[in-house]
């Protein structure tokens, strides 16, 4: 994740605001546990991780995770070297 972005939680989920290009992101429970764990680690941790907390399928997990975090790389919001790392 890039360090710059802030988040502001509100219950389970987020406002994100990317201050580049100062657009606000929402995110839901799911995205918003989903971006937390964004530390570079490959999507089958992230999706592992998913698994563990919610009451959810790997391939459920791994379709939310994969989405979420093409949206997140779409968006902008990782710091450049993390994109491959993420994405593999």
């Amino acid at each position: 994740r890039r360090t710059d972005v802030r988040e502001y939680p509100i219950d389970d989920e987020a406002l994100v605001y990317d201050p580049q290009t100062q657009v606000v992101f929402h995110f839901n429970e799911t995205a918003f546990a989903i971006w937390r764990r964004c530390d570079g680690r490959r999507i089958q941790e992230l999706t592992s991780g998913l698994t563990d907390e919610y009451d959810v399928n790997p391939e459920t997990a791994l379709d939310h995770v994969s989405t979420v975090v093409e949206i997140l790389e779409t968006g902008g919001l990782f710091a450049p070297e993390a994109t491959d790392v993420v994405r593999v």
